[in-house]
């Protein structure tokens, strides 16, 4: 056994330097890029810090207006801390996401801890927290910055908080407090977050109502923290993001569809086999868990069906059921970034049947066990640190973060940059190029075409930057203005195009493998120009 002291806390310390090591190693290069959602969230980030408001000059919103939709405001606001501390960098813009990954590894070893209340065996809580660690798509998330992986840490704390207050209620208000403000991380916590506070309410309710005061003083709590979702809940801004992926609107059988959707999410296709190259799923040719450890799952649920004590199966069970109900609501196949409660539940059950099967193998099992684990950590590290790393470059738009480089070497040419296959030129290079914030205040606020919080969002917009715009290049105007450059891939400006205008290359901005992805052409205006089109 291994019993709960210095031996425990030194493999408690090992799994989290694992955590760390996944999640911070090559931070700013794996993915290659980042997409819009991203240099969105960055922007907004450094333009809190400066001036309290963001792009478009918004005091503190309640949600974060972005290319034709919302974002949950809390990863934005946080994002101000690594800004400040290390610069507008790629590695600032995911250090929420992948600290959240660590953090996510240490709670879920005091939550199971706690659920098991094993004082003399922890081995539960640290094959939990470490298979946690080393989970595909925990790494997979950690570097991609996305609110639903700090939405998930913020859900697992105050999970904690609650289990910690069953024996000391003064726990209660803080609990109340954390998962009230997980509902501002992400759009599932929403449904996640409201319904197993209540649910562990009523599940405790002798325990807890014991000191009424305290819990009424948390439930009021929690609820006042849901005051912004009350002043937008009408304006369209707060079911925006659901309208966009859901199906309700679109009539059918909405029980039908839902009962496939959520069915979908149980499928051992798709948890541990490939699970499709979504950006909302995981890696090509991979799912979120090791194919192997299938077994393990089937002997957790085993375990768990054992278990005299039912609160915690009940728990888990209940958990899991809800965390499937937000991706269950919209119309994409198997999209497990809306879904990473569940993803931890399966985590847990797995972990059960390592330990159950740990508790009654040999040497040669363990030995099994050793090189599965190591095959498939070399596996994925080879598949995603290395080959993925470059698969993935054409979807985070790795050739406009090395256009900057190019631009740098004229700022004394105009400068027109297409957007017709990427809306967020703008916005990186108003990142990473640290413009004022109050530049860009002013044109995007001047652009928004409904009040900011609005069902209908338009998401078409121009930067100007100095010498550089950033919108559709048109050719009437572009092609006849002297000494300009424009910047735009082959479907942009085309070879007919070239002759037409009497373009001259300037310069080729290479991919990830080295193949003209973005192309700079010098204006060459004949004197007849005003009257082409």
């Amino acid at each position: 056994m291994i019993k709960n002291n210095k031996k425990t806390y030194i493999l408690l310390f090992l799994i989290l330097i694992i955590s760390i090591a996944f999640r911070f190693y090559k931070l700013s290069e794996v993915p290659l890029g980042m997409l819009p959602d991203a240099f969105s969230q960055a922007y907004n980030a450094f333009s809190i810090l400066h001036t309290g408001k963001d792009l478009y000059g918004e005091n503190f919103p309640i949600l974060f207006r972005a290319f034709g939709s919302y974002q949950p405001p809390l990863y934005t606001y946080l994002t101000v801390i690594p800004i400040m501390l290390f610069g507008n960098t790629i590695f600032s813009a995911r250090f929420v996401s992948a600290f959240s990954g660590v953090l996510g590894v240490v709670l879920t070893y005091l939550i199971i801890s706690n659920l098991f209340r094993l004082k003399k065996d922890n081995r539960i809580g640290l094959l939990a927290s470490l298979m946690l660690a080393i989970s595909p798509w925990a790494i997979y998330f950690s570097h991609r910055p996305v609110e639903a992986n700090l939405a998930l840490t913020v859900f697992l704390l105050g999970y904690f908080l609650l289990l910690k207050s069953l024996n000391n209620i003064r726990f209660f208000p803080f609990a109340a407090i954390v998962m009230g403000f997980s509902t501002h991380a992400y759009y599932s916590e929403r449904i996640i977050g409201l319904l197993f506070f209540l649910f562990f309410i009523l599940w405790y309710r002798k325990i807890l109502w014991r000191s009424k005061r305290l819990v009424l003083l948390g439930i009021v709590l929690f609820f006042i923290i849901q005051i912004p979702h009350l002043i937008i809940l009408f304006s369209g801004a707060f079911s925006r993001r659901l309208d966009q992926v859901g199906y309700i609107k679109e009539g059918g059988n909405v029980i039908k569809t839902f009962l496939n959707q959520f069915l979908i999410y149980l499928s051992p296709k798709y948890l541990f086999s490939d699970a499709g190259e979504s950006l909302g799923r995981l890696i090509p040719e991979m799912g979120p868990f090791f194919s192997w450890l299938f077994i393990p799952f089937l002997l957790g649920l085993k375990f768990l069906s054992t278990l005299r004590d039912k609160s915690l199966s009940v728990q888990l069970v209940f958990l899991g059921a809800i965390s499937l109900i937000p991706a269950s609501l919209t119309g994409d196949l198997f999209y497990p970034l809306r879904t990473l409660e569940f993803l931890w539940i399966v985590t847990i059950v797995i972990s059960l049947g390592i330990y159950y099967l740990v508790a009654r193998a040999n040497k040669t099992v363990l030995i099994i066990l050793v090189f599965l684990t190591s095959y498939s950590l070399f596996t994925f590290f080879t598949s995603y640190f290395v080959l993925f790393k470059f698969e993935s470059a054409k979807y985070y738009t790795y050739q406009y973060i090395k256009l900057l480089d190019y631009l740098d070497k004229y700022r004394d040419r105009q400068i027109v940059i297409d957007t017709g296959r990427d809306t967020a030129e703008g916005l990186r290079i108003a990142y990473f190029w640290k413009i004022d914030p109050a530049i860009i205040q002013k044109q995007m606020r001047s652009q928004l075409q409904t009040s900011y919080y609005s069902g209908v969002v338009n998401a078409n917009e121009e930067y100007r930057i100095g010498n550089v715009e950033v919108r559709p290049i048109i050719w009437g105007k572009d092609g006849c203005s002297p000494n300009s450059i424009l910047v735009g891939d082959s479907l942009a400006i085309s070879p007919e195009q070239v002759t037409i205008h009497n373009l001259s290359l300037e310069f080729e901005v290479q991919d990830v493998d080295y193949n003209p992805a973005l192309f700079g052409y010098s204006t060459n205006p004949p004197t007849d120009c005003k009257t082409r089109k």
